[in-house]
């Protein structure tokens, strides 16, 4: 229920008495919650904070830290403990248990079928459709993920394991988890796949390249790319291997860097480019969920933002799709057409419909069939329905089909607001004008709306902030809605540096140009 941006509508306090209420609450609902671990989750005088969340739920925090329970309709009946509390007191609720390659489409926001899940020598135990449930692999004690039973365990016993089992609540590196400081609990956690945690070191080398490369993309600047492949790998990615590690590429199931710079690239990450006859890396998609939902350690350890933030003063941007009727099928069948997906999401529902109408056609592969041929290929291409096609290029074809969104999430006073529209995010343009020959200037600021910036306020902002006269215009067209702020004086450098350090907008996202004389 987290997989689409969450934003907080209001944070406040809790008196002592709720407080108290609450833990009595929590110690209902979990008994093997001992009143210590109540008191460590909210300990006396500290400041306990209700968020009411844009879906409805309710979250609480503790001293502007992590949620750690949330309530899914926010109407009191159900409290459920977030990944970071089931991290510090894993015990509270009982562990289903998960295959470590199951993991990603959990990560992805699927509901765990009943086929994948572990069941040990004594069974699943007594259970009733609604109960809540961790869920967890083998060798990893720490839960990633929590939901309720889809079904009880007498209808198991009679049915066998076929069909849903839990439906899936909260997951780490979903928006909630997001509204936190972007921990885990160790190096065995990782945005696309939870590990054991024996084999999240020397056994199992791909999670820690994986996430070294993560933030790698987080350390490498705009302003230095495009740069040579090994240049990047040496530079940023190596860099980032904890401290006394040692990693090697070749014996990661990568083998080369090129191919572990190529998978990350066909998931939309990384750009690169053979440029006189040398691999470079020539774009980082920033807006892209691996990127976003990724926080380098450096990063989660520095953070004391408040939850009802995003990230500081730091905007978030991040893309996803919405499906027209004729691609319907491929995707959840009671999914509205106001329905977003993330471009991860798109990959698990495809290959769900694969499996699902019998499309598996070898490693990599998809079968067509004839609603695949009939809306992703052009009349003139030779593909035909039961022909193997690379599931990759599946994958890009259908992206290209649906209709692009951005979501831009940024902090305010006022709590965290959203700014949803089509297509790419338009940037904000600054331009200059050079009036008198050159003895005056006057700086024009547009686009402001696009990160949900009133323009007059902003205006008035900037006017006390530079001591400088400002005028605040309608953009001329008919279609046109913002407005155009104009500022005495050549404000070109100082601009930039104050929408970066007031609203965490970076310059990857402003256009600068001189206009002519």
């Amino acid at each position: 229920m987290f997989k689409k941006n969450v934003s907080v509508l209001t944070a406040r306090p809790i008196s002592g008495k709720d407080v108290k209420e609450l833990k009595r609450k929590l110690r209902i609902t979990f008994p093997d919650l001992s009143e210590d671990d109540a008191d460590h989750f909210f300990p006396a005088k500290a400041e306990v904070q209700i968020l009411k969340l844009k879906n409805k739920a309710t979250a609480y925090t503790c001293g502007n830290a992590n949620p750690l329970f949330f309530d899914p309709d926010g109407r009191g009946d159900l409290l459920v403990p977030t990944v970071y509390a089931l991290c510090k007191c894993p015990q509270i609720i009982e562990t289903l248990y998960t295959y470590s390659e199951v993991s990603p489409k959990v990560l992805g926001g699927a509901d765990l079928f009943l086929q994948g899940l572990i069941v040990p020598d004594g069974g699943l135990g007594d259970f009733s459709a609604g109960d809540l449930r961790a869920v967890s692999v083998p060798g990893n004690p720490y839960p990633f993920a929590v939901g309720t039973m889809e079904v009880g365990s007498g209808e198991i016993a009679k049915t066998g394991l076929k069909g849903k089992g839990l439906k899936l609540l909260h997951f780490f590196g979903d928006q909630l988890w997001g509204l936190g400081d972007k921990s885990s609990p160790d190096s065995s956690f990782t945005l696309t796949r939870i590990f054991p945690v024996m084999a999240s070191s020397d056994d199992d080398p791909d999670a820690q390249i994986e996430e070294c490369l993560l933030s790698g993309s987080h350390s490498v600047s705009d302003g230095e790319l495009p740069m040579i492949a090994s240049d990047f790998y040496a530079k940023h990615v190596l860099p980032a291997k904890a401290e006394g590690a040692s990693i090697d590429i070749k014996k990661t199931s990568y083998k080369k860097l090129s191919k572990l710079l190529s998978t990350f690239e066909k998931k939309g990450l990384l750009t690169t480019k053979v440029i006189h006859k040398q691999d470079k890396l020539t774009a980082v998609n920033r807006g892209h969920e691996l990127y976003t939902a990724f926080a380098p350690k450096e990063q989660a350890a520095a953070s004391s933002t408040s939850a009802a933030s995003t990230s500081g003063n730091k905007i978030t941007v991040t893309y996803s799709y919405r499906v027209p009727t004729s691609l319907r099928p491929i995707f959840d069948l009671d999914a509205d057409k106001d329905t977003l997906y993330s471009e991860e999401r798109v990959c698990t529902l495809l290959k769900g419909y694969m499996e699902r109408e019998g499309l598996v056609a070898g490693k990599g592969a998809i079968k067509l069939d004839k609603l695949l041929v009939g809306h992703l290929f052009k009349k003139k291409e030779p593909q035909q329905e039961g022909d193997p096609h690379p599931f990759e290029d599946t994958l890009r074809r259908l992206l290209d089909k649906l209709a692009l969104f951005h979501t831009i999430a940024r902090a305010s006073q006022e709590g965290v607001i959203e700014v949803v529209g089509k297509g790419a995010v338009k940037n904000i343009t600054m331009s200059m004008d050079d009036r008198m020959g050159g003895r005056k200037h006057v700086t024009h600021l547009m686009h402001v709306e696009s990160f949900g910036l009133s323009a007059d306020e902003l205006g008035a902002a900037l006017q006390r902030k530079f001591k400088t006269s400002c005028s605040v215009a309608k953009l001329p067209g008919k279609t046109e809605t913002g407005k155009e702020i104009s500022l005495q004086g050549n404000l070109l450098q100082e601009l930039p540096r104050y929408l970066k350090e007031e609203y965490g907008i970076d310059a990857q996202y402003i256009d600068i140009k001189k206009k002519g004389t």
